[in-house]
């Protein structure tokens, strides 16, 4: 199997070099009769050379010119005082149904969320009605439309889907039973995009991003607090990265910029200065602090998925060690940022929008068309 994948590794990686072979020929004026003949000559090792490049120039030559398509100039267009002010009104809207969103998911009910907006945001009590109900709507639509994806991956049928979510959403949605089956149609939709294009490689690379920085800045605080107080170290770390500061729920709910991860990452360097104090390892308690901030992360995430509040989290990570706050607001503040960019690449939010308009106001539309409408808009 080994010299099965390495042998499947090597052809996709020849395939990706014969392209770029021909997309340059291609863009400096060469013939694609000249361009496959010099192919073929050289991938004797194929035992149809000749139609292996004939098909890969025709590919390469309909991507360049989709892509010189694509590059062309768009008519002039300006945008009138109507939809200037329609698209402010509609981005306004959008961002606070995000806010309430937001704290659904963190165990608010509509009362509190309703007094957030109100409170925080200073919108009046209609307004901050209607907001709330639209991200309670969105809310439900999305924790039932990954429900429903998980019980399809079990082997689920619709009759034992369907009256679930029904039960589920009984007394909080109109027509549970037309919006649960409208919910399975999304998912089943959504399984199949999913199938042709995955995020879990994107989402990796954020988890690995997130190890290899705290790592460096662990690194960087405890080399500085050999010469500098604990409280300039803390300040420049936060001058680094202002991002985390305001990446983060209290920042975007409250408009509160938290300095957890400067404060965290300090905390830890001294720790890490008293462990090398003792005999151990720089490099290697470093390696250790990195993976582990990672493992919690990933944990944190998982938790949240599972739908744990952020306070219970911290709660937990610092039952016994209360000295772990920021530590702890720190872990899941990045967990948050790795959820919102998963369901930013995700195409889930849009069906679950559109099957609840499929649902409740759109009769003789598709989930698929729906979503699709919506998106476009």
């Amino acid at each position: 199997m080994k010299n099965q994948n390495n042998s499947r590794t090597y052809s996709f990686d020849q395939y990706k070099k014969d392209w770029a072979y021909a997309a340059r020929a291609l863009q400096k004026g060469q013939s694609p009769e000249k361009v496959i003949g010099a192919m073929a000559a050289f991938r004797k090792d194929l035992t149809d050379s000749q139609q292996y490049a004939e098909k890969t120039v025709a590919k390469v030559q309909d991507y360049l010119k989709l892509q010189q398509e694509l590059g062309a100039d768009l008519p002039a267009m300006e945008l009138t005082k109507e939809i200037k002010d329609s698209l402010d009104n509609s981005l306004k809207h959008i961002s606070k149904v995000e806010v309430g969103r937001r704290l659904y998911e963190d165990g608010a009910d509509r009362d509190s969320v309703t007094k957030s907006l109100q409170q925080d945001h200073r919108l009046g009590k209609k307004e901050a009605v209607t907001i709330a109900k639209d991200a309670e709507t969105r809310f439900f639509s999305e924790r039932d439309l990954n429900y429903a994806i998980r019980a399809r991956e079990r082997g689920d049928s619709d009759d034992r889907i369907i009256p679930k979510i029904a039960e589920y959403r009984e007394g909080k949605v109109e027509n549970p039973q037309a919006y649960a089956r409208s919910i399975v149609e999304a998912a089943d939709i959504v399984r199949d995009a999913e199938r042709d294009v995955s995020i879990a490689p994107m989402t990796q690379q954020g988890m690995d991003a997130v190890q290899q920085q705290y790592g460096r800045d662990l690194h960087h605080a405890v080399l500085q607090l050999e010469h500098r107080s604990h409280t300039d170290v803390t300040l420049e770390i936060h001058e680094r990265h202002p991002e985390k500061a305001y990446d983060s729920p209290s920042f975007r709910l409250q408009g509160q910029p938290d300095p957890s991860y400067a404060v965290a990452v300090v905390h830890q360097a001294q720790k890490v200065r008293e462990m090398t104090d003792q005999g151990r390892s720089l490099e290697d308690t470093l390696d250790v602090a990195a993976r582990e901030f990672r493992r919690q992360v990933s944990d944190a995430v998982s938790a949240r998925e599972r739908g744990e509040s952020r306070s219970q989290i911290i709660e937990k990570m610092c039952e016994g060690a209360p000295g772990q706050e920021f530590y702890a607001r720190t872990v899941v503040n990045h967990a948050e940022s790795i959820r919102e960019h998963r369901r930013e690449l995700s195409v889930r939010p849009e069906m679950a929008r559109a099957a609840v308009e499929y649902a409740m106001t759109r009769p003789g539309a598709t989930p698929e068309r729906t979503a699709a409408s919506a998106m476009e808009r």
